[in-house]
């Protein structure tokens, strides 16, 4: 299915609505159906709501008007909550740095307009055990994912915190190099809150956005971000520093490559093929990336040098730790491992989600990972 006029006709309606302009749908030709479904596959339905009249269908006005109040009832949420665990970490004399979305809300017009899964808070190791204290007191469970940049608690059914240690995983080696923990970058707010200065908080999304990017694509609304972040605070920044920052991480090319991005959709500048292909490959993956995505990355770096035959056996039949993280009885009993493999594959046979994993396997070939590291290499991403 084509949707190249309809991410056109998305990306104009969410220009309108961030500056405040009257857009007139009537006059677009717009077919509901897919500016839905791509607005949701890329979590922008709130956005999309406040342009919604009374030439919309109703059965889809009344889709786009539930995800606005439910972006509405999410953000009156998270902004008690989290000022109320900032609160208690003064209290307590722990040190917080918030981060990403919560931060980016407020350059919004309004800050339910960006919608958060989750909110992220920079803290100390030292901390996590009154931190584990904390969020259990208030009702949260540690989901314990063993990663090594931060600890998930969630509380049923809206909230997710997670508290990082440091600002990305060791997996993202040039990133965690530059970053570290992060605290060099804090600067201080109150007695224990800490946020990072106008350039360090740009040149941190423009690393995130590179990340997500390199490793299974990223959505469309972290170049909102970056667009409105510029629209704000461009004329202040210190250019110079930002420049030699983003050296150090060799994204000086990526980072202006994505800024063309955002002014290709949002200000209606020319630019080459090569922000094109960028423009497709953001709106082709969704908000968090796509199994395709992060297949081709994962073959472009040899990550996978398995034959074929050898991969669709590990995809069934994966290792201990994944499976007892599916079917906690394993751990109890071991030997049920091979019973819950064959439970596994018959699922698998009869829902049809292998010959999806079939089909996702002839986009993840060599030749198309190497498109995909000519792209990378074309944009300025290592």
């Amino acid at each position: 299915m084509n949707y190249d006029i309809t991410a056109v006709q998305m990306l104009k309606i969410i220009k309108a609505v961030i500056s405040g302009e009257k857009v007139n749908i009537a006059s677009m030709d717009i077919d509901w159906d897919k500016l839905y479904a791509l607005s949701e596959y890329h979590s922008l339905t709130n956005l999309i709501a406040y342009a919604i009249d009374d030439t919309v269908p109703k059965e889809i006005a009344d889709k786009f008007a539930q995800h606005s109040s439910v972006a509405f009832a999410r953000y009156m949420g998270y902004d008690y909550e989290t000022k109320e665990i900032c609160r208690i970490f003064e209290e307590k004399k722990i040190s917080y740095m918030l981060l990403k979305g919560f931060i980016m809300k407020d350059y919004y017009p309004l800050p339910e307009m960006r919608t958060m899964c989750d909110v992220d808070i920079l803290v100390k190791p030292e901390d996590l055990s009154a931190i584990e204290t904390i969020m259990t007191e208030r009702g949260y469970t540690n989901l314990k994912l063993e990663r090594d940049d931060e600890v998930t608690y969630q509380k049923k059914p809206l909230f997710s915190y997670e508290m990082h240690v440091q600002m990305v995983s060791n997996s993202h080696t040039k990133i965690y190099d530059y970053y570290g923990d992060g605290w060099r970058f804090a600067k201080k707010e109150s007695d224990y809150g800490y946020k990072m200065s106008d350039e360090d908080f740009f040149v941190f999304l423009i690393a995130h956005f590179a990340k997500h990017y390199r490793a299974a694509g990223v959505g469309v609304r972290p170049v909102i971000d970056i667009w409105l972040y510029l629209k704000k605070f461009k004329a202040k920044l210190d250019w110079l520093y930002i420049d030699a920052e983003l050296d150090k991480l060799e994204m000086k090319a990526f980072a202006y490559n994505l800024l063309k991005l955002s002014d290709y959709w949002f200000e209606d500048a020319l630019c080459e093929d090569r922000i094109k292909d960028m423009s497709s490959y953001v709106l082709m993956s969704g908000l968090y990336g796509n199994v395709i995505n992060n297949g081709r990355t994962k073959t472009m770096r040899n990550e996978q040098k398995a034959s074929p035959i050898t991969k669709y056996f590990n995809a069934v039949f994966l290792d201990y730790k994944s499976m007892a993280d599916m079917f906690p009885n394993i751990k109890k009993c071991p030997p049920l491992i091979v019973y819950y493999w064959i439970k596994r594959l018959i699922v698998k046979i009869f829902d049809g989600s292998g010959m999806r994993y079939l089909e996702i396997q002839k986009e993840i070939s060599t030749e198309n990972a190497q498109k995909t590291k000519n792209h990378f290499e074309d944009i300025g991403l290592k």
